[in-house]
């Protein structure tokens, strides 16, 4: 009986340049993917600085409107100045302190 030999398995000799590698159509194809990148980043950046215009344009006319002399609520804007309560620390206006205590210290005991 004969064995049946097997051809000897050597490597093929391969070119370091592949004529295929660099085709016509690919480098279209890059060339149209990174000038859709590109052109989206600047779409991007329009819209960015379209919109932050937009946003110092409000706020502009925003502090213009509240520059304007302010409708009449009643309040005449006078302030008072807190004090302290001698019984339990809470700040109220004088007027409240009655007695030495406050309307919270009267209601509580």
């Amino acid at each position: 009986m004969k064995i049946p030999t097997r051809p000897a398995l050597t490597a093929r000799p391969t070119a370091h340049y592949n004529s295929a590698m660099f085709s016509l159509p690919k480098l279209a194809v890059l060339a149209l993917i990174i000038a859709g990148i590109w052109y989206g980043f600047k779409l991007v950046g329009r819209l960015d600085k379209a919109r932050k215009e937009a946003d110092r344009n409000e706020r502009r006319s925003v502090r213009d409107k509240s520059a304007k002399v302010p409708e009449d609520t009643g309040d005449t804007g006078d302030t008072e100045d807190m004090v302290s309560c001698p019984s339990c620390g809470t700040y109220v206006i004088p007027a409240e302190i009655v007695g030495g205590h406050c309307d919270r210290c009267r209601a509580a005991g």
